[in-house]
């Protein structure tokens, strides 16, 4: 009778256990522990049997720690050395963000501006408008101008099954809301999330696509004779003109500028990049 036919049950790691794999491109990290399990006749109750143990090696997620990131058990293989005698080996895979890819544009976009930082008169009966632009009998008509801005995405790739529909719901609250405190060197206000592209498979990886618009805070901003005037990146501004009589000219000047918050904020550290 072989030695191996009734032993008593009995649950080691190895000295092999722990090698561990780095890719340093893609920043994914993996390694397998591994156990010899004996007194069970069945793989399935060998790794059950040493996933429950109190204090366990073998547990199904191991919190980070130095260099590793949070990990997850991703697979078990069984591989019989006797009668009721297994070597179990469990594979982790890292579970927090695995691969960042950015991408984005500083083309900025156009606007129409009724004020410009300077005006040059020729003319020696010309009217001053105050540096307002384009004016006739009607109003301000103003010009449309290229202005600064950033659109931006940021790819972010996850071990399997870490997309959740309330992750999801957290995606479509935080849509078309700014930062309501400093994120990812932008300071409040700054941002606009303008929503997130998703993607898993059973079988694969989880890649979120986070899109954001950037444009900058401004303070110090002078209109005509009103001066002081300070607006976040993606309030609005508009200018209340009144007609006013200068040098026998019935012009056009700022009477009231007013910044608008059009968008709602939201605390865009819950995307979690």
């Amino acid at each position: 009778m072989s030695a191996w036919t009734h032993l008593p049950i009995s649950i080691d790691e190895t000295a092999e256990s722990r090698e561990t794999d780095f890719d340093l491109i893609g920043g994914r990290k993996s390694f397998n522990r591994i156990a010899i399990v004996t007194g069970y006749t069945q793989a399935e109750d060998a790794a059950q049997a040493a996933i429950d143990l109190p204090s366990t090696p073998f547990p199904l997620t191991i919190a980070a720690s130095g260099v590793l990131p949070a990990m997850q058990m991703v697979t078990a293989k069984a591989k019989p050395l006797a009668p009721n005698a297994w070597e179990i080996v469990f594979g982790y895979e890292s579970r927090a963000i695995e691969l960042f890819t950015y991408s984005g544009t500083s083309q900025g976009k156009s606007q129409t501006i009724t004020q410009s930082y300077g005006t040059t008169i020729y003319g020696s009966g010309a009217a001053n408008y105050g540096s307002a632009i384009n004016v006739d009998q009607n109003g301000v008509k103003g010009v449309e101008i290229g202005i600064p801005g950033l659109e931006f995405s940021i790819e972010k790739t996850m071990a399997k099954g870490l997309l959740s529909f309330a992750y999801v719901l957290t995606l479509v609250n935080l849509t078309y809301k700014t930062n309501n405190a400093a994120f990812r060197d932008f300071a409040q206000g700054e941002l606009l999330f303008t929503g997130a592209e998703f993607r898993q498979s059973s079988n694969g990886e989880t890649t979120v696509t986070f899109k954001f618009s950037a444009s900058p805070n401004r303070t110090g901003l002078s209109f005509g004779t009103i001066t002081g005037v300070a607006k976040k990146g993606h309030e609005y501004l508009w200018i209340d003109y009144e007609a006013w009589e200068s040098g026998g000219f019935v012009i056009r000047r700022p009477r009231g500028v007013y910044v608008e918050r059009v968008y709602e904020e939201g605390n865009f550290a819950l995307l979690g990049i």
